[in-house]
């Protein structure tokens, strides 16, 4: 049986302020700063409220974005921390929801639990929590610990998951202190996480489950399998969103789309490369030929869904280790024209790929202005995506039930 579609379609932003792309700030129109300039963030989280976009995703990481000879080469090594920041920008704003991440690896859930019902509060209801479960052995060193295995990082997020529900419960009844009680009794739930573990999490706790999905038939199967998921374990399908990630990129023609393209792929330098390979699969390619093919991969404890879709896009594509590099951080990019974009969206929606969108900038700040300006309109035409914010927290913009934690953990 097709599963309903939600109201309208939802859009999220991924934001790094040095855009999304890894080379992104090295783009001729990129701001060269934006990464720790305040009011540069202060004016794309406003330039986004004006286009009703539903809410801004500041990821995270406990430790620096990159290691070794490619650590200076990016622009994300210093970064913000994300409730720090998003705190601020709910000063800046009105509406928009804001999410960050929080990891239930190595943070506890009263930390957890305070952290988000602060900002909660701070917002007047618009947090979000992006559930991950860290995974990068320079994070577990900064704890001093040893990487946790795959499947023990979810089963430690299912129990802090519902520690942390259960104290922002008892926080409404007065019997949490120190946490105060979030305006939305429960923030947003975010995850991302596309192996059997990860959708089976999705489908007790997300609320919104993004995923990195580079076709529409491979988007709709997961569409169709998490709901199917969500299904099986007492919920609604409905109540869960799916927002594939996508890069718009708005372009006059096909030729100017290209010259973005071929023009961000050229600024990846090699050991960028090299280091967020290592970083995704788990192997050390010191000294490896970068114009070679892939080599074999072995079993880690790495993310299984990006490992597995990385060795697969090089076989079926016969990639050297650097085109793989460099396609798979330009391969979430859509560009074209007003138009094309909003038809892409449209498709994609429409045909049970996504319920929404995380979407990113490839470098900032004129393709996120642009997307504003000009594709907000077209949905806007539409008739796909709401002129104004619907409600008065996030949970009601998105259309979003109240959740209450049932006995067991499992969610009503």
């Amino acid at each position: 049986m097709p599963h309903a579609l939600i109201g309208r379609l939802a859009l999220g932003v991924l934001l790094h302020g040095s855009g999304g792309h890894w080379a992104g700030w090295r783009h001729p129109q990129a701001s060269l700063s934006g990464q720790l300039d305040y009011p540069f963030h202060e004016f794309l989280a406003t330039e986004l409220e004006r286009g009703r976009i539903d809410a801004i995703f500041r990821p995270d990481l406990l430790a620096p974005w990159g290691e070794g000879p490619g650590l200076n080469k990016g622009a994300r090594a210093d970064h913000f921390e994300p409730i720090t920041l998003l705190a601020g920008l709910a000063g800046a704003t009105d509406h928009i929801g804001l999410v960050a991440t929080g990891s239930t690896t190595y943070w506890q859930a009263h930390q957890l639990a305070g952290r988000f019902a602060s900002l909660d509060t701070v917002s007047a209801g618009r947090a979000g929590w992006n559930i991950v479960t860290s995974v990068l052995p320079q994070e577990a060193a900064n704890f001093g610990r040893t990487p946790v295995p795959h499947d023990m990082r979810y089963k430690l997020a299912e129990s802090c998951v519902d520690e942390v529900r259960t104290l922002w419960e008892a926080a409404h009844r007065g019997r949490a202190p120190g946490i105060l009680p979030p305006v939305q009794e429960h923030p947003v739930l975010f995850q991302a996480g596309a192996s059997a573990a990860g959708i089976d999490f999705a489908a007790r706790y997300a609320d919104v489950v993004f995923t990195d999905q580079r076709d529409l038939p491979g988007a709709r199967r997961f569409y169709a399998e998490v709901k199917e998921r969500v299904r099986a374990v007492g919920r609604r399908p409905e109540h869960v969103q799916i927002w594939p990630a996508l890069w718009p990129l708005v372009t006059r023609t096909e030729a100017e789309a290209q010259d973005h393209l071929a023009t961000l792929r050229g600024l990846v330098h090699e050991d960028v490369a090299r280091q967020w390979l290592q970083e995704n699969l788990g192997l050390d390619l010191t000294g490896h030929d970068l114009d070679a093919p892939l080599p074999e991969i072995p079993p880690t404890d790495r993310s299984q869904s990006r490992r597995e879709l990385l060795i697969r896009m090089a076989r079926e594509h016969d990639f050297t280790t650097r085109r793989l590099a460099e396609h798979f951080l330009s391969g979430q990019i859509v560009a074209g024209t007003p138009t094309q974009i909003a038809d892409h969206m449209q498709e994609w929606y429409e045909e049970r790929g996504a319920d929404g969108f995380m979407m990113s900038f490839p470098f900032l700040p004129r393709p996120l202005t642009d997307f504003v300006d000009l594709v907000v309109p077209e949905l806007w035409r539409r008739g796909i995506f709401p002129h104004s914010y619907e409600g008065s927290d996030l949970r009601q913009n998105l259309g979003l039930p109240r959740r209450a934690l049932a006995a067991g953990g499992a969610r009503a």
